[in-house]
């Protein structure tokens, strides 16, 4: 299933919203790879963006604490149709990664994430979110903890909207099987990477549509 969907443009069809993890820790050089792990993760948004097809939507958010009002995530890039112009704006958006000097706010990132894909459901296309981060939750002064965060995804989780959600968890994640546990109640997919190759590969079952088996 998941060669097939990486070839067909109709099995890759789907509603993608990414959201990146800006803390500061993000300037380190990724593992094999010249690049800053900042910059091999813009390079994967735009990978995404290249592998879905016309019919597909981006959605692209940064995320720290506070970066909007109380907000911890920002939008970079609403919902976008994919087609030359749209491409052009994912690019755009990518451009704006920046690491700042900020917290992780990784719990509430991860329920808006959802409850927004949720909500923006077309019928017959699929949802996915993958939200990719180097750290913890931390220096977050309001926030969801572990046990608020799975009970809040199990009452957001709506049948006739489904979410397919990864968590791009780089670098050993100390709390990893915790938050392993906290998605589960959506059927979520926790993927600890350590290599830029393997955060390239992350994009590309992305655009497979989440296919992990």
């Amino acid at each position: 299933d998941h060669v097939l969907a990486s070839w067909y443009a109709a099995d890759r069809r789907s509603d993608v919203l990414v959201a990146v993890d800006v803390s500061g820790s993000m300037r380190a050089p990724a593992p094999g790879s010249d690049l800053r792990l900042i910059d091999v993760v813009r390079d994967g948004v735009g990978q995404l963006a290249s592998l879905l097809p016309n019919e597909s939507q981006l959605t692209l958010w940064k995320f720290g604490t506070e970066l909007d009002g109380t907000n911890d995530h920002a939008v970079l890039l609403d919902r976008t149709t994919l087609d030359d112009a749209g491409r052009a704006a994912v690019a755009d958006a990518a451009g704006q990664l920046q690491p700042l000097e900020t917290g992780t706010g990784l719990h509430d990132t991860i329920l808006a994430a959802y409850e927004t894909a949720r909500d923006a459901a077309r019928p017959d296309v699929a949802r996915h979110i993958v939200v990719f981060t180097d750290g913890r939750n931390e220096a977050d002064q309001v926030t969801l903890n572990i046990d608020q965060l799975r009970e809040r995804l199990a009452a957001a989780a709506d049948p006739e909207r489904p979410v397919e959600v990864t968590v791009v968890a780089f670098g050993g994640l100390p709390e990893a099987a915790a938050l392993e546990g906290a998605i589960e109640p959506v059927e979520g997919y926790l993927d600890p990477l350590n290599t830029a190759d393997q955060i390239k590969a992350a994009f590309i079952h992305a655009a497979a549509g989440g296919i992990h088996e």
